[in-house]
């Protein structure tokens, strides 16, 4: 989960199945991570909103092997 200040970005609010680019030196990672889900937030601090991200190719369909004529068939 990453937590970022506010509740919008620079094109509208942060909602899920969008992608966005995540930079962090102590992961090692810069790319584009998927938003799966986001809850937005409101203290005495202000807005802020908690993104569970992941791997756009979590999502990805895989091709399945065709199943071979069989008894069970």
């Amino acid at each position: 989960m990453v937590t970022v200040q506010g509740w919008r970005h620079k094109t509208g609010l942060w909602e899920p199945n969008k992608l966005v680019r995540v930079v962090s030196r102590s992961l090692n990672l810069d790319g584009e991570l998927l938003i799966v889900s986001a809850t937005y937030g409101l203290d005495e601090g202000g807005t802020i909103t908690d993104l569970d991200l992941c791997d756009r190719r979590a999502f990805e369909l895989i091709e399945l092997p065709e199943v071979e004529d069989s008894v069970w068939n």
